[in-house]
């Protein structure tokens, strides 16, 4: 007897000729949880081979004739190779006999069938991802060697159940096709063991039902519980994708095999026909009782009207759909055969795709780096591969592209023309002035004359790359003074967030200037100070995400004025210049003046109002990197009064879409005060104490980069209250 130890390694088996049907209407008689008994599937005395000769010639099948080689090399009539192969392995010649129906159709095909079908006559070793010509499955080519395959796998199956673990067992659950299953039997299971789909299965019931009675049935001698009268198989049919140029027509075709014991007449030729699958609701499936005539307003959906006037047992209906190129790109069909006076055909849905191939037609194929660096300049070229039927010129093919950043432009070729399925380029330029996710949107367009294009029925596209820094900052506070005496020192702290991917060490420096075009050195140099341009050297190593705090003097100039102060964070000794906050430099303006009289006379430990500061300090902010079209999300803003002035009611939080003219806030929500006052400070907030704004912001309808600009403002003149040295805090927003 041969070994079938190799079964351990083939987990699923699987029809190798699918038939294209995906509905799942089934007889109202099939169990998916018990298909057949085990007393069917090993009755393996069944028929004698003389039996199984007689059965192949009276459904006039090729295989009555046809002798090869046995699973060892040894040529033998087909009948031999199946009765030997039930005797080997115990198991029922009819699972044998109707597993090559439902595999292959090679009981009753047509004709002579193509070796290909003799060659993996019951799908063994063919799954889902395999190819007939992959090298590991070879060893399963040919008639001899499927039968013995398949009587094998189960027994082999049954006999080992609880001890491999892709064996699918009995009165356990398993998921087929997405529905949970409990086979009721293990010959059951072993079906879906097989061929782990429910529509496979659902035609080998059929089929058993249509040859030899009940599959259920615990006695040889049965009836089907089920019509057999018209039955049929899908033998062969289109790709389920077909293409057709535009404006032309598209064919798919199907071949149904007559495998019931009626023949289906046809005279007038309006018998038999296909229809939309919509109409499964309306028609009945095909059974014992059912009667069904077609109204005229069925009739006039009726798609196309099958042209043989009868088609008998062991026939072969072949039927062509043609439809129609559209502009939608592909569209979808399903019809079901029906036979007029009865009901609808099961097993007869027929699923394809239309593909348009339009003159006009473009697919991405790249240009928008996967990273970038924010205030670096990118030249990039946006590729394009030409999947229409005409050829591209430079005069009348344009690329419309829309940055991030809201700038929307067209591009023209690189190449002066294109012919189809080559590539064409489109030159940008862009540069990402912060970091975090962006979108570039990117469409085809046809030039018809001077003041019109067409928009290409493809190739939009949304690019999306990821701005991030390897050395970058983030200031987190700092008590820089706005005023200061003349020759006045005051001790800062400044304190940053790495926010960059690499570590800090003392390679990075905090320098300041008092210009940075040409550098100069600051006018508030303290004498802590490393250099003229140095502050500070950073001590230790800082990892991202963590804080480092730099303290340092600074002292004001004699002189009174404003005067600027940058500070620069600096790499290296080619002073690399590192982003803070998505700029290079830090600009702050210190207004150096004379003390007041009321502050000179000032004997009580009290500050005039002229002393008094208003400022704020950011403490968090759960702001959304990203956000739905139309969506509205919640938002607290923690500030920290970090000024000597209480808060009150005059205190606003306000949402701006520009600064440069203000203007409506893009994420305002209906419970903003107005369309750019959100809240107000709704309690006395002393110096030192917090406060949260809870508030809500809504995303535009259209997809795209914003920016949501806050700013904290004091009463009816909109003074504006510096939060973090900062009069406007800046936050980009992604809606897609």
């Amino acid at each position: 007897m041969k070994k079938i130890i190799f079964f351990i390694f083939l987990f699923i088996l699987v029809t190798f000729f699918a038939s294209p049907v995906f509905s799942q209407d089934y007889d109202s008689d099939f169990n998916k949880n018990n298909i057949i008994s085990d007393y069917q599937m090993f009755d393996y005395n069944s028929m004698n081979q003389t039996q199984i000769q007689q059965f192949l010639q009276s459904k006039n099948s090729y295989l009555a004739n046809y002798s090869t080689e046995d699973f060892e090399g040894i040529v033998k009539p087909a009948s031999q190779i199946i009765y030997e192969a039930a005797l080997r392995y115990r198991v029922n010649p009819k699972y044998i006999l109707v597993t090559l129906q439902k595999e292959q159709s090679l009981i009753q095909w047509e004709g002579t069938p193509p070796q290909k079908r003799l060659d993996w006559a019951c799908g063994y070793g063919v799954c889902d991802s395999c190819s007939m010509a992959d090298e590991k499955i070879q060893k399963y080519k040919g008639f001899g060697k499927q039968i013995d395959n398949t009587a094998g796998a189960m027994r082999f199956y049954y006999d080992n159940a609880n001890v491999y673990g892709f064996i699918k067992k009995s009165n356990t659950q398993i998921e087929i096709d997405g529905e949970v299953l409990v086979p009721i039997n293990q010959a059951t299971a072993n079906l879906y063991t097989y061929t782990p789909h429910i529509r496979g299965n659902y035609t080998f019931w059929r089929v058993w039902q249509r040859y030899f009675g009940d599959p259920l049935s615990g006695s040889r001698e049965s009836i089907a519980s089920i019509s057999t009268e018209y039955m049929l198989q899908i033998i062969g049919s289109a790709e389920s994708e077909v293409s057709a140029k535009e404006g032309e027509l598209a064919s798919y075709w199907v071949e149904y095999l007559n495998i019931g014991t009626a023949t289906w007449t046809n005279e007038d030729l309006k018998k038999l026909y296909l229809i939309d699958t919509k109409y499964k609701t309306k028609i009945p499936i095909i059974s014992k009782t059912s009667t069904f005539t077609a109204d005229d307003a069925t009739r006039s959906d009726i798609k196309v009207y099958s042209q043989r006037q009868s088609v008998a047992p062991g026939e072969v209906l072949r039927i062509t759909v043609t439809e129609p190129s559209t502009y939608e790109g592909i569209k979808s069909y399903s019809y079901m055969l029906v036979y007029d006076g009865r009901g609808w055909f099961t097993d007869s849905d027929i699923n394809f795709n239309v593909k348009t191939q339009f003159r006009y037609e473009g697919s991405y194929q790249g240009g928008v780096p996967e990273q970038m660096e924010p205030l670096k300049k990118y030249t990039m070229k946006i590729k394009y591969k030409n999947t229409g039927i005409s050829t591209w010129t430079k005069a009348d093919v344009k690329m419309k592209y829309i940055t991030p950043d809201g700038k929307e432009g067209y591009a023209s070729m690189v190449q002066s023309s294109v012919s189809p399925n080559k590539t064409a380029e489109f030159i940008i330029t862009d540069t990402p002035k912060s970091v975090g996710a962006r979108a570039y949107e990117f469409s085809l367009y046809k030039q018809v004359d001077k003041t019109k294009m067409n928009k290409f029925p493809s190739g939009d596209y949304k690019a999306n790359t990821n701005v991030s820094v390897k050395l970058g900052a983030q200031l987190i506070s700092h008590d820089i003074p706005k005023t200061m005496l003349p020759s006045e020192t005051k001790t800062i702290t400044v304190k940053f967030k790495n926010a960059g991917t690499e570590k800090w060490d003392k390679n990075l420096v905090l320098r300041a200037y008092d210009k940075i075009s040409p550098f100069t050195r600051s006018i508030f140099k303290g004498s802590d100070w490393e250099s003229s341009y140095a502050v500070k050297t950073i001590k230790g190593t800082v990892n991202s995400g963590e804080e480092y705090i730099a303290t340092f003097d600074i002292k004001a100039p004699k002189k009174v004025g404003k005067y600027p102060f940058y500070l620069q964070l600096e790499w290296g000794k080619g002073y690399k210049e590192i982003i803070i906050d998505d700029v290079m430099s830090k600009k702050f303006i210190i207004d150096v003046t004379k003390e007041s009289v009321a502050t000179q006379t000032n004997s009580a430990n009290t500050q005039s109002d002229s002393t008094k500061t208003k400022l704020a300090q950011g403490i968090s902010i759960d702001r959304p990197l990203t956000m739905s079209p139309g969506e509205a999300r919640t938002v607290t803003l923690i500030l920290k009064n970090s000024g000597t002035e209480k808060w009150d009611y005059r205190y606003v939080l306000r949402g701006y879409k520009t600064l440069n003219p203000f203007s409506g806030s893009n994420f305002r929500d209906s419970s903003w005060i107005s369309a750019m006052a959100i809240d107000k400070v709704r309690a006395t907030v002393n110096p030192g104490e917090k406060y949260a704004f809870t508030f809500k912001i809504k995303a535009p309808t259209t997809p795209g980069m914003y920016k949501l600009y806050l700013q904290f403002e004091y009463g009816s003149k909109y003074e504006e209250i510096a939060i973090d040295g900062e009069e406007t805090k800046e936050y980009p927003i992604e809606v897609k």
